[in-house]
């Protein structure tokens, strides 16, 4: 089966889907003769490096045509490695009206397991443990809040997305290298006293994030 040019680069990178540039060692002549072609992926972000992944061999070559090119993995080439922890996810917090209202169906209807925590920033919490994160359950403490002010404007539901981070410093760095809009520009006391920092919901697709520290970061 005979491919077209731009068919040859699209089959040659549908296993690794992402960002890719493509340069050729020469240019293909007037006479067909046949190049090589290194496909160059790029992980993550436009500014990530690039590593060649693939060297493309056409087999034979037509004005019109390329047949089925020969593919040799270049995978064992350096690469860009990272051996920082990957952030995870700390806890979902839930805005409700009432802990006692919204608990039983975490509680006892799935299971979850009671974890003792401090109230914090205005809010009465419930949280469960689920697996490696919590579900922390907001009611308002005080009229004027944030989660009051919240459940006032939206009604209950997700509040925030929380992400343990093994250095918030450095996180937040990054966020304002890349322009991202932040509440905390600094990181304050949370709950438990860890130290948390949150970014603003429009840089994030219009969810409140918050920061943390890992609990082994310090």
């Amino acid at each position: 089966m005979r491919q077209g040019p731009h068919q040859v680069a699209q089959k040659s990178t549908t296993a690794r889907p992402g960002c890719f540039s493509i340069s050729a060692s020469k240019s293909l002549s007037d006479t067909g003769t046949a190049c090589d072609i290194i496909i160059y992926l790029r992980a993550g972000a436009s500014s990530a490096p690039l590593w060649p992944a693939y060297v493309v061999r056409p087999a034979a070559h037509t004005t019109a045509m390329w047949r089925l090119p020969v593919l040799t993995n270049l995978d064992s080439m350096s690469k860009p490695t990272s051996t920082t922890t990957p952030p995870r996810i700390a806890h979902i917090g839930i805005a409700v009206q009432s802990l006692d209202g919204a608990l039983p169906f975490y509680r006892d209807v799935l299971g979850l397991p009671v974890i003792p925590i401090d109230d914090a920033d205005g809010a009465h919490i419930a949280a469960l443990a689920a697996g490696d994160a919590l579900v922390e359950l907001l009611e308002p403490a005080t009229p004027g809040s944030p989660i009051d002010t919240f459940i006032e404007r939206r009604g209950p539901g997700i509040h925030h997305v929380c992400f343990a981070t093994p250095d918030l410093d450095a996180a937040l760095a990054r966020c304002r290298a890349a322009g991202v809009r932040l509440i905390d520009d600094v990181p304050r006391i949370g709950a438990e006293g860890k130290r948390i920092a949150f970014v603003h919901p429009s840089a994030t697709g219009g969810v409140l994030v918050e920061l943390t520290e890992m609990e082994s970061a310090r």
